[in-house]
């Protein structure tokens, strides 16, 4: 019990921001992601969430993962149990990619957060049928977050 006790005083979920006026609603997140990973039967230390730039992560596409594209995410997980891990995302491609698929910023922003939360837990989508499953688990989350389960 001390155990636990300890581990849920030290875990959290920080925020960085590089990119001028973007917010994200940190409490509502939080409170969703911790929900999610106890749901999921996973311990947390501690999960950074950093907000680039297209630029921004581009540069560190092609520095660390030698790819010479814009992408909406780059996950860095550096320990799995407890989760510790960072997740760099493009608010610009994040933005784009709300406009392009018809749904509202903060909901897609959402996807790309659990999208590399997954990732973390050992999910991939290096083939279609594991994209499939990919989309299928950030909809259950997704749900989750929905329903409002967690806020209770």
């Amino acid at each position: 019990m001390r155990d636990e006790l300890t581990m849920s005083q030290q875990s959290s979920i920080q925020y960085f921001y590089e990119i001028d006026g973007y917010a994200i609603d940190e409490q509502e997140t939080s409170s969703w992601l911790q929900f999610y990973l106890k749901v999921k039967g996973e311990k947390l230390s501690v999960l950074r969430i950093i907000f680039y730039s297209d630029e921004k992560l581009l540069e560190m596409n092609q520095q660390y993962l030698g790819h010479d594209y814009y992408t909406d995410i780059i996950t860095f997980p550096l320990s799995r149990h407890p989760i510790e891990a960072e997740l760099y995302i493009s608010v610009d491609r994040v933005k784009d990619n709300a406009l392009q698929f018809g749904v509202a910023g903060d909901q897609e922003m959402r996807r790309v957060i659990i999208h590399g939360l997954l990732h973390v837990l050992g999910n991939e989508d290096s083939s279609v049928e594991l994209k499939q499953l990919m989309s299928l688990k950030e909809d259950e989350a997704l749900r989750m977050f929905n329903s409002r389960e967690w806020d209770q």
